[in-house]
């Protein structure tokens, strides 16, 4: 979907302007047919984002992230989950310097909690999970890096089609007033790297190198080269130190 919404963006002297015709080519419905109360602020949250820090940013947050992660094309697999992961990273990590009506140094997120006392979601993590325990409307979550626990509360409609107990995947879990619930993109990693991730994430540790956001970077862009090279090991792909 294009979003063609009139957008304010900023010219060279900090000014604001409207600019009706310009288009952006990334869905910012992230509920498919439903939608929760949790999608519906998202999409508000990010329309709130987009008309403040201006198209140019976003498409700027867009590429950054492309960069982190690998670059994800249309005909791609995982487009659909890799572009809620990008919102969610545009909304919740990234911050910005200068740029339109948003504090130097806010994410989206926390510059519109200054603005604004009504929220649904307070607080996310964003980390590498593995599924311990399944049931009819929660699933069980271990935070491999941390080792912490999280109880995610099924939201109405939601399937947790797919999901199974030992699954690895890397995502955002959104932790609201009552209960926790799973982002829309979400990277799963093959059963057959498990081994390998834990490895890898204990050698950082132990070297002193640790940085959460740089090994979900990594672990994205090997995910998605090996989505493009099927006939590869996954082993030696998750061997690849450099992503």
């Amino acid at each position: 979907m294009v979003f063609s919404e009139s957008i304010e963006t900023a010219d060279s002297e900090g000014i604001l302007h409207s600019s009706p015709s310009m288009a952006l080519a990334v869905d910012l419905h992230v509920g498919g047919a439903y939608h929760s109360p949790v999608d519906v602020f998202l999409e508000d949250l990010i329309a709130w984002a987009v008309r403040r820090c201006g198209i140019e940013e976003f498409v700027k947050a867009k590429e950054e992230f492309f960069q982190l992660t690998g670059k994800v094309f249309y005909d791609d697999e995982t487009y659909h989950s890799r572009m809620h992961y990008f919102l969610e990273y545009f909304l919740f990590e990234r911050t910005f310097n200068s740029s339109g009506r948003l504090r130097v140094g806010a994410t989206p997120f926390e510059a519109f909690l200054e603005s604004s006392a009504e929220t649904v979601i307070s607080g996310f993590t964003h980390s590498l999970f593995a599924v311990i325990r399944i049931q009819n409307q929660a699933l069980t979550l271990k935070d491999i890096f941390s080792a912490h626990k999280y109880r995610i509360q099924k939201q109405s409609e939601e399937l947790f089609k797919g999901i199974s107990k030992g699954d690895i995947f890397q995502g955002f879990v959104f932790h609201l007033e009552e209960h926790s619930v799973l982002s829309r993109g979400l990277i799963f990693h093959p059963a057959r790297a498990h081994r390998l991730l834990k490895k890898s994430i204990k050698e950082e540790k132990n070297r002193g190198f640790w940085n959460p956001n740089q090994m979900l970077a990594k672990l994205a862009r090997q995910q998605l080269k090996l989505a493009r090279l099927k006939h590869v090991d996954p082993k030696l792909v998750y061997m690849d130190s450099s992503g």
